[in-house]
């Protein structure tokens, strides 16, 4: 279903501090809700009943206009369905947990079609390993490349097998080739994919990308990729690093790796945190990425800021100027542990407001996908639904219905709170508050 919004008020684009301001016309926006057919829908194991549709939105890009006039896009689910879960006891250590109630599910590409009014999955295929078996997106083993320390399990709280080729899809692109590029949360990797979704190879912190990588927030990892012209990547981090355990919200910027998938040259660059904007550095979040040129992206922001109110804007960068920081350090320390390093030991890049989407109605929490058409006047915007699941808990007192205050011991037993009460509690799965949304922005000039 579409609807169509024609707003030509003016709207202040509001620059980094220092810059000016102007004004421009807010552009026509068509928004969709993605409808599925009945095969994009799956159940769980354990609820037969409860049908989970599938969502494309955790990264889009396009694919073509056809004969007809109906324009395609790629989209990508990220890991599974999954849940907030109970703290873990393991040993003698807690560790988060997620609930999967699909555990085997695999990560899939789809190909959302818009036409008459409509945005409709019309198919879709798995990823798979260099065997071609489907891989999963359960967490990757304890101790190896990528492992984020959740502990992956089903809807009774039994702990799942964990997965090496488990991959959590963030960001996609595709080459020249028709090669799929997808980046991920959990190593965080990027892998390059043949155009039947099996793995052709797989760069990883230390092997074909930066190492410092590895010290990025758990499932804070890739979360956006494009590619340019020139066939390079970038791949972007979701939030800012934390090395050693002890920047994350000190660091004020995430990193930009772009990448030459012939050559393996790779630069990185310092996507800055507006000052102000959040409670804590750590609370900003980057969605996606889309190439304009060779220089210039445009990127989606949000998070919520310092009164707790979410926010969802795109910014358009330019690092035609940043410092490639890939090799510096500020004496003996990641550029990460000096909040002074901004601005003096090296130029990020350049960044403008370039639209709120809060301004023009977008409600829905994650704005995940970004692409800029062919004709450089049509920006589409996807978000991550969860897959339109949330959770519910049963047998929880009143007022005791976080399931992370909980604690599932070796024995068995839920318990409850810090004095850790047995308690008996169940999850099980709800329609989640988010329908899977694409708009397409159609924009007053060229990019």
């Amino acid at each position: 279903m579409m609807k169509r919004t024609f707003l030509w008020s003016a709207v202040a684009l509001t620059l980094l501090a220092g810059s000016v301001a102007f004004a421009a016309p807010t552009p026509a926006i068509d928004r969709y809700t993605v409808e599925l057919p009945a095969h994009e829908y799956i159940t769980s194991p354990s609820q037969t009943k409860h049908a989970i549709p599938l969502g494309y939105g955790s990264a889009l890009t396009y694919k073509e206009t056809t004969r007809d006039g109906a324009i395609e896009f790629y989209g990508v689910t990220d890991r599974g369905p999954n849940l907030d879960s109970v703290q873990y006891r393991d040993g003698d250590q807690k560790r988060s947990s997620k609930i999967f109630p699909v555990p085997e599910y695999a990560p899939r590409i789809g190909i959302i079609r818009v036409k008459d009014g409509k945005a409709t999955v019309v198919s879709s295929f798995s990823l798979k390993n260099k065997a071609g078996q489907d891989i999963s997106g359960r967490p990757i083993p304890q101790g190896a490349l990528g492992n984020t320390g959740e502990i992956g399990l089903d809807l009774q709280f039994r702990p799942l097998a964990y997965d090496k080729n488990g991959l959590d899809p963030e960001g996609l692109a595709v080459d020249a080739q028709g090669h799929f590029w997808l980046t991920d949360e959990y190593g965080p990797f990027l892998v390059e994919y043949d155009r039947q979704g099996r793995e052709l190879r797989r760069l990883a912190p230390g092997q074909g990308l930066p190492k410092i990588l590895q010290e990025r927030q758990p499932n804070r990892g890739a979360e956006g990729l494009a590619i340019t012209p020139a066939g390079k990547l970038m791949v972007m981090m979701q939030s800012t690093l934390n090395v050693g355990g002890k920047t994350k919200n000190i660091a004020n910027f995430t990193r930009l790796i772009l990448v030459d998938p012939k050559s393996g040259d790779v630069k990185t660059y310092a996507y800055p945190i507006t000052p102000g904007s959040y409670k804590k550095n750590s609370a900003m979040k980057l969605g996606d990425i889309a190439a304009i040129n060779d220089h210039q992206f445009l990127v989606i922001e949000q998070g919520k800021d310092a009164q707790g109110t979410m926010q969802n804007r795109i910014y358009k960068i330019d690092i035609a100027k940043a410092t490639d920081i890939t090799d510096m350090t500020s004496g003996q320390e990641a550029l990460e542990a000096d909040k002074d390093a901004l601005g003096k030991l090296f130029q990020p890049v350049q960044k403008d407001l370039f639209l709120d989407l809060r301004q023009h109605g977008w409600t829905v929490e994650k704005a995940e996908g970004i692409v800029l058409l062919p004709d450089k006047k049509t920006l589409a915007i996807a978000n991550d639904n969860d897959f339109g699941i949330a959770l519910k808990l049963e047998g929880a007192a009143a007022g005791q219905d976080d399931i992370t205050e909980y604690t599932y011991d070796g024995e068995q037993r839920i318990l409850r709170g810090a004095d850790g009460t047995p308690t008996r509690i169940r999850a099980t799965m709800t329609e989640g508050p988010d329908p899977s949304v694409l708009w397409l922005i159609h924009l007053p000039q060229q990019l």
